[in-house]
């Protein structure tokens, strides 16, 4: 049996203990602490790959843009492709106020070889550090302010009558006005042609059942290839009536007239000139105040209704509802002039077509 004096004090072994658990507990405090700034040091720097991302996508982003505003106005037809399907179209390299640069080219052999109504905008933006560097990709479509040209000086979804001299003159087909509802001889009718009229003996083709069953918005995205909201957005809007030609800008291509719902007038003057034709919008019920004349296209979405002053249209002229008792009027097909218009539009991006990586 061993002796009381042989056994440690009971004091001693508490305090070893204490100091065993106090420095363990340090040390896991230490792990802890090497591990939180460890963790925040990884935090910041993958916050900072993060804001430089974030600024490379945005440089992508702007030119992108960039190269869509360079095609505004552009000509389609000028465009010139090497055998992979590139553009020689030259976007200069820009540099955001952040200092992110972006670098942008166009290709056209995406979806549609070599053609210029479907191009492929590529650009690629990068902030010079590490983890900067974004690319994006659209598809660009040609959005032209004609894409359906019509076939004759006169085209209405519904029914045609006059009572005044009505002149549909054109020599590039021999077909003066294209009805889906009925005609209905009322004042002197003078067709003019260079060939025998399709539809004898006036030139008039009534009665298409295929457009006079097409609503009015339907009716309209024929001819636009859009409903009426979308290509409203690209007009220059007139609320008035009576409308005065002299207040548009020589400038505009595409003219949106609307009178809140109700009937819209045009006072005398011209809209658009041989060199310069325009596409005139009226949203709802039309009819002339004074002597008009139009050279491009007249698109009315309501009746043209008898308003007893001329009208005479170097273009083509096109309703959605009925054309009833109308005063003196003078419809020559210019072919050209429509021609200009199914030419010209502008070049926009196309929805779901956004890729980046």
């Amino acid at each position: 049996m061993r002796s009381a004096e042989s056994l440690p004090p009971v004091h001693s072994q508490r305090g070893a203990a204490t100091l065993v658990i106090t420095l363990l507990l340090l040390f896991s405090m230490s792990l802890m602490m090497l591990y939180a700034a460890r963790v925040g040091v990884v935090e910041q720097r993958l916050a900072a790959n993060d804001t430089q991302a974030r600024a490379a996508f945005a440089a992508a982003q702007a030119g992108l843009e960039r190269t869509l505003g360079e095609l505004a106005t552009l000509d389609p037809e000028s465009l010139g492709y090497d055998a992979a399907g590139w553009t020689a179209l030259d976007i200069e390299d820009g540099i955001l106020s952040n200092g992110a640069e972006y670098h942008t080219e166009v290709n056209n052999q995406a979806l549609v070889p070599f053609d210029a109504g479907l191009l492929r905008l590529e650009s690629r933006g990068s902030t010079g550090t590490g983890g900067g560097a974004r690319s994006a990709t659209l598809l660009a479509a040609f959005a032209s302010l004609l894409p359906n040209v019509p076939p004759a000086p006169l085209v209405t979804r519904g029914n045609l009558s006059h009572a005044d001299t009505l002149t549909l003159a054109n020599l590039a087909r021999p077909v003066g006005a294209w009805i889906g509802g009925l005609y209905t001889p009322g004042g002197i009718l003078d067709p003019q042609f260079a060939a025998p009229a399709s539809c004898p003996p006036f030139g008039i083709c009534a009665g298409d059942a295929r457009i006079g069953a097409l609503a009015p918005e339907a009716f309209f995205a024929n001819t636009f290839g859009r409903p009426p909201p979308a290509v409203r957005s690209a007009a220059l809007i007139a609320q008035c009536t009576p409308c005065d030609p002299a207040a548009i800008t020589a400038e505009a291509r595409l003219i949106w007239y609307e009178n809140d719902g109700a009937a819209v007038t045009i006072a005398a003057g011209q809209l658009g000139t041989e060199a310069h034709p325009v596409i005139a919008i009226v949203a709802g019920d039309f009819a002339p105040a004074g002597a008009l004349h139009i050279h491009g296209l007249l698109f009315v979405l309501g009746d043209w209704v008898a308003g007893g002053a001329p009208l005479s249209v170097e273009g083509a002229v096109i309703v959605a509802g009925d054309i009833t008792g109308i005063g003196p009027t003078g419809l020559v097909y210019d072919a050209d002039a429509l021609e200009a218009l199914h030419l010209d539009g502008r070049y926009a991006f196309v929805p779901g077509s956004w890729t980046d990586l």
